[in-house]
């Protein structure tokens, strides 16, 4: 088996960096490199980078010629940079979480790369917790009660109610586009609550991912079988309460959580 060189954006930010850490344990399989505008992470609390400078792209995702540098001679590309503030306005979202994904994608194009991995939310879902059951489910999380639970699939209506989950629908459907018109292989994966503690809260308990599972699903989604060109998984660890689908992500990459709700 051949190593393949993998590019990670976003690789200053918690997720990104998680990923490059779990990656790097594998040398034999992956050359991993990472991509990010800055080089230290801006939030005191996070680790600092960890990729060396020789395997490091000083980049702005919204810059396509430097993200095109940064992803020619590179096997698979998991797109993790992004702005994830639910709350940011437009002018901090079109950057990052629209011209970025086009950038990473139409580099990936024309760099021929064998897979994008592309990071959603199950922001573009947060509609349905305005719904009677969805509300249900949420409440009996929090005090630990059973509840039936209404399940989201990916092939559900997508309802987000902010830009954050806006952009992460646009990000999926520009993946299918690529797809469709040139043939490239890019699952979407609309990741869950993701802390620096790697704790769950009473409040997070129906979409909760530990760092060792959303690491392992993108792994997964890395290997998938060569015939998987286009598909959308949701990135949760193991929960009583979770309204979002799992079976989908075994079914088709294997993908079981090792982690759950306590």
């Amino acid at each position: 088996m051949s190593t393949k060189k993998v590019l990670i954006t976003g690789t200053s930010g918690l997720i990104g960096g998680i990923v490059y850490k779990y990656l790097s344990q594998f040398p034999e399989r992956y050359a991993v490199y990472g991509l990010d505008w800055q080089q230290e992470s801006s939030d005191p609390g996070a680790p600092g980078r960890t990729v060396p400078d020789d395997r490091f792209y000083l980049v702005d995702v919204a810059d396509p010629d430097a993200v095109q540098g940064a992803v020619d001679g590179k096997d698979l590309v998991v797109h993790l940079a992004a702005n994830p503030n639910s709350e940011a306005d437009w002018e901090s979202i079109l950057p990052s979480n629209i011209v970025g994904s086009y950038a990473v994608l139409e580099a990936s194009r024309k760099a021929g790369v064998e897979r994008v991995v592309n990071a959603s939310s199950i922001m573009v879902n947060w509609g349905y917790r305005r719904d009677p059951g969805i509300r249900a489910v949420e409440e009996a999380a929090e005090v630990g009660l059973p509840a039936e639970i209404p399940l989201v699939t990916h092939l559900s209506e997508v309802r987000p109610d902010c830009l954050y989950g806006a952009s992460k629908v646009w990000a999926e459907s520009l993946s299918r586009a690529y797809v469709e018109a040139h043939g490239m292989s890019v699952i979407c994966v609309r990741i869950g609550a993701i802390n620096k503690k790697n704790e769950n809260a009473p409040s997070e308990r129906s979409w909760w991912c530990s760092h060792g599972d959303i690491a392992r699903m993108i792994e997964c989604c890395i290997e998938a079988p060569a015939d998987v060109r286009f598909d959308i998984f949701y990135g949760l660890s193991a929960s009583a309460w979770h309204w979002m689908d799992l079976d989908h992500a075994k079914a088709v990459v294997g993908f079981e959580p090792l982690d759950s709700v306590q």
